[in-house]
């Protein structure tokens, strides 16, 4: 993919809460690490809402940004 097609940025975050996702997205964010009140890493935002990928514990996961914009409380745009 193009350099040019993303937005890189290395922003950390902090999940805010886990009630308005579903069950399984919840459960396998848990099961990656991620739990209410963990800070993490924004390391690349793709256009028009893409994915976007967070790091956490060295590691690194592609989650929807509905997802990303749920764990931060909305905050996603700022």
């Amino acid at each position: 993919m193009d350099q040019a097609n993303h937005q890189a940025c290395h922003r950390v975050w902090q999940i805010h809460n886990f009630q308005a996702l579903n069950k399984p997205t919840a459960s396998r964010l848990r099961c990656l690490g991620l739990h209410q009140g963990k800070k993490f890493s924004e390391i690349r935002r793709y256009p028009f809402h893409g994915p976007v990928i967070i790091e956490c514990d060295h590691q690194r996961i592609g989650i929807r940004y509905g997802v990303f914009n749920l764990l931060t409380g909305g905050n996603a745009d700022e």
